[in-house]
Formats: C-alpha cells, sequence, structure tokens
C-alpha cells in the first residue's frame, strides 16, 4: 500500500486507512480512497471479499461532527495474504477496466518521492507544567467527593507551521517511527489529518457484530504496567462504561467481555487492551453505533456525561479530530474506525496535537505529567533531523 500511496496522495480527498503494525492480531487490512462521488448510490458487495468494498471513509470528531465522504473506488491490501483489489463500481465492465488502467497508470508512471526534511517547530501547550498538575489535582477532588470515577485529562501542543512541512512525507516519517494497525492520513481540503494511533474504537461485520477494543493504562516499563493496580482499575471501569454502551443498542444478554487487561506492546509503549462485543439489533446501524458510543470511553472518563462536562470546563477548548475517530463505514454496514490519538493535525498555517492520560484516585499529579510527555516524545522526534 506505500507504494500505491506514495502515487496517489496528491488525489483529490485522499485518504489512506493504514494497518502496519507488523504481527499485531489485527494488522491485516489498508485502504486508500480519493476522488469520492458527489452522490450517495447504492453499492452492491461480493462475499469472500476484504470487509470494506467502497462507501464511507473519514473521521468523527470528539465533539460530534462526522466527515465522511463516499467513495466508489477503492484500493485495497490484505497484508496477511499479500493480495491487493482495485474495487470500483461502474456502470459497465468496459468502465470498471478503463477506471483500472488510469489508477494503475498513475501508479506506474510515479516519480520516486524527493528527500525531505522539516523545521522543528516552537510548540506551545495549552498547560503549563504547574496547571496541568492543579488540573489533575482537581479531578481527584471530584473524584473524591463521588462527582465521578475517572477522567481523561488531555493537553494540547499547538505551533506555527514550518513553511517547508509537507504532510504526507512527515506521516511516513511518523508512520516509520511508530508503526500502528489503526494508521491513517487524510488530507481533505485544508486539513492533514497524520495519525498513528494503536487503538480500535469500534469495529463491526455486515452481519452487525460489534466490538470494541480500549486502551487504558500506559507505560514504558512493561513489568511495571502488568503490576499496576491503577492501571488495571482504569481499564476495568472503561469496560464496564462500553459495556454499558453497548448495552443501548445491542440484543439482550449478547454484550461480552472476551478480553480484560491484555498486554500489547508498541514502539516503546506498552499498553493494557480489554475487548468488548455484542450484536447489534436489527434496527441499529454502523452510524448509530458511532454516534451512541462516541466519544469513547477511553478518551473520555466514567460515567461518561459526567467526566464530559468536567473535562470540558477545564481543557476550555474543543479537541477535535484528537480523540474522535477516524475509519471506514461500508455500504453493507461494515465498519472499523480507531480512536484518533497519537494524531498530528495540520491546517494551512497551523500544526497540533494532543497527549493526555486517564485520572483516577490513585493518580500522581507529576506522574500524569510525565506520562503525557512521554507520549509525545514520538512527534517531537519526528521533527528532528527529519529525511526520506
Amino acid at each position: 500500500s506505500l507504494d500505491a500511496a506514495s502515487a496517489l496522495f496528491h488525489e483529490r480527498d485522499f485518504i489512506w486507512l493504514d494497518s502496519n503494525k507488523a504481527g499485531h492480531q489485527q494488522n491485516r487490512y489498508s485502504y486508500i480512497g480519493f476522488n469520492p462521488s458527489a452522490d450517495i448510490i447504492p453499492l452492491a458487495t461480493e462475499e469472500g471479499l476484504q470487509p470494506f468494498q467502497g462507501g464511507y471513509m473519514g473521521y468523527r470528531t470528539y465533539e460530534g461532527e462526522n466527515h465522511f465522504k463516499f467513495y466508489t473506488e477503492i484500493l485495497a491490501f490484505d497484508h496477511q495474504t499479500g493480495e491487493r483489489w482495485f474495487i470500483t463500481h461502474a456502470e459497465n465492465e468496459q468502465a470498471a477496466h478503463q477506471s483500472y488502467d488510469v489508477v494503475c497508470t498513475k501508479i506506474r508512471n510515479a516519480k520516486p518521492l524527493p528527500p525531505y526534511s522539516c523545521d522543528s517547530p516552537s510548540w506551545v501547550s495549552n498547560f503549563t507544567s504547574d496547571e496541568y498538575k492543579d488540573a489533575v489535582a482537581h479531578i481527584i477532588e471530584r473524584i473524591l467527593n463521588g462527582d465521578i470515577f475517572q477522567a481523561n485529562l488531555t493537553q494540547r501542543f499547538e505551533a506555527d507551521r514550518p513553511d517547508n512541512f509537507q504532510g504526507f512525507y512527515h506521516y511516513l516519517r511518523l508512520r516509520e517511527m511508530n508503526p500502528a494497525p489503526f494508521a491513517a492520513y487524510i488530507h481533505f481540503e485544508g486539513l492533514e489529518i497524520l495519525s498513528t494511533s494503536p487503538e480500535c474504537f469500534l469495529e463491526a461485520d455486515k452481519d452487525g457484530h460489534i466490538t470494541t477494543h480500549p486502551i487504558k493504562g500506559t507505560d514504558s516499563d512493561k513489568d511495571k504496567l502488568v503490576n499496576s493496580e491503577k492501571d488495571k482499575a482504569e481499564n476495568t471501569m472503561i469496560v464496564d462504561l462500553m459495556r454499558n454502551d453497548f448495552s443501548r443498542m445491542c440484543e439482550d444478554a449478547s454484550v461480552t467481555v472476551d478480553k480484560l487487561c491484555e498486554l500489547q506492546s508498541f514502539a516503546g509503549l506498552h499498553h493494557l487492551v480489554s475487548v468488548v462485543s455484542g450484536k447489534l439489533e436489527n434496527n441499529r446501524s454502523a452510524f448509530d453505533a458511532l454516534e451512541i458510543c462516541s466519544p469513547g470511553g477511553s478518551i473520555t472518563g466514567a460515567p461518561k456525561i459526567e467526566a464530559v462536562k468536567i473535562l470540558n470546563e477545564i481543557e476550555g477548548r474543543p479537541r477535535g479530530v484528537y480523540c474522535g475517530s477516524i475509519g471506514f463505514i461500508g455500504a453493507d454496514g461494515a465498519m472499523n474506525t480507531n480512536i484518533a490519538i497519537r494524531t498530528l493535525v495540520a491546517t494551512q498555517n497551523k500544526l497540533s496535537f494532543g497527549v493526555g492520560g486517564g485520572i483516577t484516585a490513585l493518580s500522581d499529579p507529576q506522574a500524569e505529567y510525565d506520562e503525557t510527555l512521554l507520549k509525545a516524545q514520538k512527534i517531537f522526534k519526528s521533527f528532528d533531523g527529519v529525511v526520506l
């Protein structure tokens, strides 16, 4: 998929759902879409092919705004079998072959990417160290008062966009530094999203079997994480929250916890991951599921509504793409979306990204602040001597 993406990233409304964490149990399919259709049309799907065969690709913000576009032509890649597909929904076989030939010609004629380097931006956070630690202490106080059980506090780093910043080239640098099973690069008008997310939010097949994979608990020390009662408690609370969300849209008795606090390792970081699954009620769609479950419990807290209210008061600004979700919803109802963490957002003039962590009654303010800086390091370092 890398060669195809490198040839096509200049196309209109380009999106690359890029699964590139070798060995990860969910590292199987990648998809490329571009030049979406202005019309929403019925799309036929075939049994035995990859889960996404055309439909909606895009993102939903943390605040609930949907930015999905409708793609009738996609490239799909199976990293387990090595198979590759070009899927188009055309009027006839001749038109389909013409579309295929156009795409193949663009890929064959693509020039090698030039060397790339970028100046280091001057990052500014919306919190000082002391302000962040004070915010952690305030959340702990709210927890001890019984208002909430936990909340996922974030800080946002922002900088002027360097003149020599190139979004796609920089994404290649990030994916090399931090391979992730739910990574993505999006270039919609006026906006680029560079995500190396390790976290699946919602995954569903066309028959409505749905799963979520909340990550709670992060550390560079694997043994410390496995033995952390604080992180296990945090993860378990989010599992209970997601079970509650699933119970609002799934058939009775279909909601189960398939895995609890399983260790998963990524470049420089280890996480505790759980899995909750269920079967959507017949009158529920993938879009309904995204609406009901967003924003994800792993990046809000519990109870969700009160935690979100408190976080909005403290953070004082919208999160936008960060902590939203990126992915696809197919014409047949299949879905796969991430939680948009480890995500750099570029507008015409600015770069920004967020980092955060779950606060519980057992949290230490200094340790929580240090955890956010640990999570920010990959993005900071991606600007140090970037050369492709």
